[in-house]
C-alpha cells in the first residue's frame, strides 16, 4: 500500500523561490521573473506577498527599481508589519533621492518591528536611518538610532564610532546652544513623520468631545490635535480645556465669528504637520485610522491622499444603512489614478472620496488655498474643491476598512435650505470649472448629454427654490453667470 503526499502551499511557494534563485544564480533572471509573474497571475494566495517580495529583490538587482518598489509598495499593502519590505524600499528610495520618503518609510518601520523576532532587519533599519540623518545634519536623533542598534547588537564598531563621535558634537555645542522650548511630540517620535488632526468645531461639545477622544486613541505615536473653535458660547472652550491641560498634544485657538471656510483655515494655519487629517467634530476616528493610512502614504511620491470606506452612524453613534455616495468602493486597497479617480466623482454626480473626516492628506500636495480650485472658493463642497486640486497632478490610495465614521442627525447643515442652495451651484460649477479646465478628464464620456442634465435640474431646482433664494441672499448674477458658462460649454466644448 502506498501513501500519496501533497504539498501544502506553503511548500509550494518555498519551491518556487528556490527554483527562481537557482536560475538567477545561473544567469537565468529572465525565466525566474517570468516563473514568478505567471504564479502571480495565476494565484490568489495568503503568501503572494512572499513571492512579491522575492520579486522586487529581481528586480532591484536588476536594476529595475521603479517596480521594484512597486511591489515592495504590495507587499506592505497586504502585510502591514512585514519590516524587511520596508528596509528594501527605504534603500531603493534613498538611492533614487528620495530621502524625506525613506526615512518617513524607516520611522513606520521601526514601529512595527519586533526585534526578538527579526534582530538583523531591525539593526539594519536603525542603522540606515541613523547615517540618513547624519546625512541631513540631524545628530541628535542620528545618535539615538546608533544607540538604539548598539543596544540590540553591541558588537558593530562602525555605528561606535560614528555614535561616539555625534556625542562629542552634540557636548561641544550644548553650552551653545538656546534654551529649551516646549515641544509637543516626546523625544522618541522625534523621526516619525507628525500627523496633524485638525478639528474645526462650532456650538456641538457633546460630539466634539467624543471626536477628541477619538483623535486621542490613535495608535500613530506622532500626533498633534488643532483645535479651531468659533462658538457662540464658551461652552466648547470650557468642555475642551481639562484635555487641554493633559495633553500637550492639543493646540486650541479661539477664534469667535468666523465663518466655516475660515475655521478650516484657521486649523491649518496653526498645524506644524506635512500630513493633514480633519476630524469633523461630530465624526469619530476608527484607532487605527492614521496608522493605516500612513502605511499606505509613506513611500509612495505620487500619492496625494488617502480615502476609505465610512460608515455612517446615528446620532447616538449606531451604524445605519448606507447611502449610494458612502457604499464601498473596492473590497481591497488599490492605487487610483487621479484623472479616474476625478472622473468618477463626476460621472456619478457624488462625493464617493469621502468627507473631510475621511482623507489623510499632504498638505505640500495642494495647488491652492484649502477649500479653492481654479481661483473659485468653496464654501459647501469645501473637501471636494481640495480633493480635485490634489488629483488634478497627484493620485490617490482607497482602503476598504472602515476607518471613520460619518454622523447622520438632525443638526447638520447640510440639511438646511441655504446650505443646499449653495450646494447645488457649487457642484455645477465643479463641473463646468473641472471641464473647461482640464477637459481630458472627461475624455470618452457623453459630457453633453451629462452637462444638458446636470444644467436642467439645475435650472428646474432654482425655479422651485426662488423665494429661498431670495431670502438668504443669494446674488442672481451669479447664479445667472453659472448657466451662462454651461450653456456656453454645451455650445463651444473645450478641445479635449
Amino acid at each position: 500500500m502506498t501513501t500519496e503526499t501533497t504539498s501544502s502551499p506553503a511548500d509550494d511557494v518555498f519551491a518556487l523561490i528556490n527554483a527562481a534563485q537557482e536560475l538567477v544564480a545561473a544567469g537565468r533572471a529572465d525565466e525566474a521573473e517570468r516563473r514568478y509573474r505567471d504564479w502571480l497571475a495565476a494565484h490568489d494566495s495568503p503568501l503572494r506577498y512572499a513571492v512579491q517580495f522575492n520579486l522586487a529583490q529581481l528586480l532591484a538587482g536588476r536594476g529595475a527599481d521603479a517596480e521594484a518598489m512597486d511591489e515592495y509598495r504590495r507587499v506592505i499593502a497586504a502585510q502591514p508589519a512585514f519590516a524587511a519590505a520596508y528596509l528594501q524600499l527605504g534603500l531603493l528610495l534613498r538611492a533614487g533621492g528620495h530621502t524625506q520618503e525613506a526615512l518617513d518609510t524607516w520611522s513606520v518601520m521601526l514601529g512595527k518591528i519586533d526585534p526578538a523576532a527579526d534582530l538583523a532587519t531591525c539593526v539594519a533599519g536603525l542603522n540606515h536611518l541613523g547615517m540618513l540623518l547624519e546625512d541631513l545634519g540631524r545628530a541628535q536623533p542620528a545618535q539615538q538610532m546608533y544607540a538604539r542598534s548598539l543596544q540590540h547588537f553591541p558588537q558593530q564598531p562602525e555605528i561606535g564610532a560614528r555614535a561616539a563621535a555625534l556625542a562629542a558634537v552634540q557636548a561641544s555645542q550644548a553650552a551653545a546652544a538656546p534654551p529649551p522650548t516646549d515641544r509637543i511630540c516626546e523625544p522618541d517620535n522625534v523621526v516619525v513623520p507628525m500627523v496633524s488632526i485638525l478639528i474645526p468645531t462650532h456650538n456641538r461639545p457633546d460630539y466634539a468631545e467624543l471626536a477628541l477622544q477619538s483623535a486621542l486613541a490613535q495608535t500613530w505615536r506622532n500626533i498633534e490635535i488643532v483645535i479651531s473653535d468659533n462658538s457662540d458660547d464658551g461652552l466648547t472652550e470650557e468642555r475642551f480645556a481639562p484635555y487641554a491641560a493633559a495633553h500637550p498634544c492639543i493646540r486650541y485657538v479661539r477664534i469667535p465669528s468666523c465663518g466655516v471656510l475660515d475655521n478650516f483655515r484657521s486649523c491649518l494655519q496653526h498645524a506644524r504637520g506635512e500630513y493633514l487629517n480633519f476630524l469633523m467634530d461630530d465624526d469619530l476616528f476608527h484607532p487605527q485610522k492614521l496608522e493605516r493610512m500612513m502605511d499606505s502614504l509613506l513611500g509612495q511620491s505620487t500619492v496625494g491622499f488617502v480615502t476609505s470606506f465610512r460608515q455612517l452612524i446615528d446620532g447616538d453613534g449606531h451604524p445605519i444603512e448606507q447611502t449610494a455616495s458612502t457604499a464601498r468602493l473596492m473590497d481591497t486597497p488599490n492605487l487610483v489614478g487621479g484623472p479616474a479617480m476625478a472622473r468618477h466623482v463626476l460621472l456619478s454626480g457624488m462625493n464617493v472620496i469621502g468627507e473631510p473626516t475621511t482623507v489623510l492628506f499632504r498638505r505640500s500636495a495642494l495647488r491652492e488655498p484649502f477649500g479653492e480650485l481654479y481661483g473659485q472658493s468653496y464654501q459647501v463642497i469645501t473637501d471636494l474643491s481640495a480633493w480635485f486640486s490634489i488629483l488634478s497632478h497627484m493620485h490617490c490610495v482607497y482602503l476598504p476598512e472602515a476607518l471613520s465614521f460619518f454622523r447622520i442627525h438632525g443638526n447638520q447643515d447640510q440639511r438646511r435650505p441655504a446650505t443646499q442652495i449653495r450646494g447645488a451651484i457649487e457642484n455645477l460649477r465643479l463641473l463646468c470649472d473641472v471641464y473647461q479646465h482640464t477637459p481630458a478628464v472627461l475624455a470618452g464620456a457623453d459630457v453633453h448629454g451629462l452637462l444638458t442634465a446636470r444644467l436642467t435640474q439645475f435650472i428646474t431646482l432654482m425655479a422651485n427654490w426662488q423665494a429661498e433664494v431670495r431670502e438668504h441672499g443669494f446674488d442672481p448674477e451669479v447664479i445667472q453667470a453659472l448657466v451662462r458658462q454651461a450653456t456656453g460649454l454645451l455650445l463651444d466644448p473645450p478641445a479635449r
